[in-house]
């Protein structure tokens, strides 16, 4: 027996066993059809014996035995009978007279018989005369006995042969083919398609110009077990494939997520993201920062007079102009509307002056084209520190927009640094 990984057992044998039964049955039943047709005929044959002994003695013997009869030769009469009575199978004669006078020769036998009469005629020139009867017994008690020895010498020889040959086709039968089915069993319950391929393979010398069915099903099986191998690095190729596709789509998504569609800058979601993570920064290290909060003067007439196709050009041109400008650790966003919000990591309130004045020159400088008209605008910003005093970014993002409230009401295209305490 053999322990599969699943914890299955393969028994050995089972299909030699029910062969080797199969076989004594169907020679067992071969062997009782044709014993009883030869114990038949054997029958038979002792039965055909017995009458033409009755034969012989009606055809041979009749006559003298009934001249003796009409003689009253009684030495002669018991000769003839004693010697009858030696043949097979009879047992018995008597020879029986009108006047009751007879000669008797043998026992009645017990048990099965036959039993024949023959007239005793005596023949005168003139006429035939009936002298007496001739009863014949014989027994089938020896026919029978005959049977049962001969069905004993068949029975106990065929049982002799069908063991020898049943013997003999079970040992080649598993030599030939359960051995080989139960490493066939072996083989596809162990098989692993994440290992690597080992080809099944019998323990027999290859013919292969004399191909039988296992070696049909040997190769169907290393084919198939090679088309699932294939079949199992090829998804898995493609499963990894497609983690790595959908990987990338989640980034793309949640970078689309963090991103604004009209400006490419960082939405407002991202933009707080940032600010909060640069507060927890602050309170551990005890850095500063500034942010710059600005919008476009008068957007809402560009809108009106321009369309709103123009005014989303406004915004991706001041995104553009804001991106080009600002340093690489500044941190850019768009609030809503028109707009923006720029933090400053490391920059004082003066710093963020000075990026907020060249911001400003250069949007002064956009000029949009809109059916030969041309389009200028200007921006407002507002600026708030936050130093060791307050971390809060929230806090400063309102200072900010405090500021730029200021800004707006002192004549819009300029800038305002919040003053109160940060």
């Amino acid at each position: 027996m053999k322990q599969s990984k699943r914890g299955k057992t393969i028994k050995a044998g089972r299909i030699g066993k029910r062969l080797l039964i199969a076989i004594i049955l169907f020679s067992s039943v071969i062997t009782l059809f044709t014993s009883a047709i030869q114990l038949y005929i054997d029958f038979n044959d002792d039965l055909e014996h017995i009458h033409i002994q009755f034969d012989q003695i009606e055809k041979l013997h009749l006559k003298p035995l009934a001249e003796n009869v009409w003689s009253f030769y009684d030495e002669m009469i018991m000769v003839q009978l004693q010697a009858w009575v030696e043949l097979p199978a009879i047992e018995y004669l008597e020879v029986s007279v009108e006047n009751h006078r007879g000669w008797k020769a043998g026992t009645i036998p017990h048990g099965k018989t036959i039993e024949k009469s023959f007239k005793l005629i005596h023949s005168s020139p003139h006429r035939q005369i009936d002298v007496g009867t001739l009863r014949v017994i014989a027994s089938l008690d020896e026919t029978y006995h005959s049977l049962i020895r001969k069905w004993g010498v068949i029975l106990s020889t065929n049982i002799i042969k069908i063991f020898l040959v049943a013997s003999f086709i079970f040992f080649l039968f598993h030599f030939q083919v359960t051995r080989h089915l139960l490493h066939i069993a072996s083989f596809t319950n162990d098989l692993d398609v994440n290992k690597s391929f080992i080809p099944l393979k019998l323990s027999r010398k290859d013919h292969p110009n004399r191909e039988d069915e296992l070696d049909k099903i040997v190769r169907a099986i290393n084919n198939r077990t090679q088309t699932l191998k294939s079949n199992q690095d090829y998804l898995e190729d493609r499963i990894a494939e497609r983690t790595k596709e959908l990987e990338t789509q989640k980034k793309i998504a949640e970078n689309l997520a963090r991103l604004d569609p009209l400006t490419g800058l960082s939405n407002r979601r991202a933009f707080f993201e940032y600010g909060l993570l640069l507060e927890n920064q602050i309170a551990r290290h005890h850095h500063h920062f500034s942010i710059i909060m600005l919008d476009i003067d008068h957007f809402k007439k560009i809108n009106d007079c321009y369309g709103h196709e123009m005014g989303d050009e406004a915004l991706k041109t001041l995104a553009e102009h804001l991106n080009a400008i600002v340093r690489s650790s500044d941190i850019l966003g768009r609030l809503g509307g028109e707009e923006f919000a720029i933090i400053m990591p490391h920059a004082s309130s003066e710093e963020a002056a000075i990026m907020s004045e060249r911001l400003k020159t250069a949007i002064s400088k956009i000029v949009l084209s809109d059916n030969e008209q041309r389009i200028r605008f200007t921006v407002s910003f507002g600026i708030a520190e936050c130093n060791e005093k307050i971390t809060s970014f929230q806090q400063v993002l309102n200072n900010a927009d405090k500021a730029l409230y200021q800004a707006k009401n002192e004549g819009r295209n300029t800038f305002r640094i919040y003053q109160g305490e940060c």
